[in-house]
């Protein structure tokens, strides 16, 4: 049986830092001037292409993320529920049903029917968001060579959300992980491993 052969990445498309046993394997590729794909991270994205890109691989939690990706996604989403948000507080409350009657209203404000078309778009759009939010985490952790699991932090309280987002913050690691996708002659394959004796797949997430 003949062995396949796998060929070496180019250094053009790799950070070349990574110089330990398995600098012949692809690593994290540096192309920051042009899309490099679906499969690989964007470094150096701007803000349109993060907040599009996410939606794009909304329910891909497998390979990497780079901070630009996970950044700029989440500052879209502050925006649109801040703009949305401020709408609905400006134009959908019937401020003069809450001026003739303030003592009714202590803990809510009536809306007119633009305040609950608004704030059903919200809400909507919060859950819509869920989904790509957490996958484009998962993938910012794997960027730090982490697990997803680490997203279990945000159920511990306060300690866990400043830990969470001490390692959303890392940096990328360079050398390469077990969710990265090697291009190799048989197409795409979601390790980074240029032996043909790959080991055993492993959960991704």
């Amino acid at each position: 049986m003949s062995q396949v052969r796998y060929p070496a990445p180019s250094a053009h498309d790799y950070l070349p830092s990574y110089q330990g046993p398995m600098a012949t394997t692809p690593q994290v590729p540096v192309n920051v001037n042009q899309d490099p794909g679906l499969r690989r991270p964007w470094y150096g994205i701007g803000f349109a292409e993060a907040y599009l890109r996410s939606f794009m691989k909304y329910t891909i939690f497998t390979g990497r993320a780079s901070r630009g990706e996970f950044w700029w996604w989440w500052l879209g989403n502050f925006v649109i529920v801040a703009i949305l948000g401020a709408c609905a507080t400006g134009l959908g409350v019937d401020w003069l049903e809450y001026r003739s009657n303030p003592g009714i209203y202590t803990t809510s404000m009536p809306l007119n029917a633009i305040g609950v078309i608004l704030t059903l778009t919200v809400t909507a759009y919060v859950l819509f968001s869920v989904l790509p939010s957490l996958a484009v985490a998962c993938r910012r952790l794997h960027d730090t060579n982490r697990t997803g699991r680490w997203l279990l932090l945000f159920l511990l309280p306060v300690v866990g959300w400043i830990w969470l987002l001490v390692l959303l913050a890392r940096r990328t690691y360079q050398a390469p992980t077990r969710w990265d996708y090697a291009v190799t002659a048989l197409g795409s394959s979601p390790y980074s491993f240029s032996s043909p004796a790959r080991p055993r797949p492993r959960r991704s997430y």
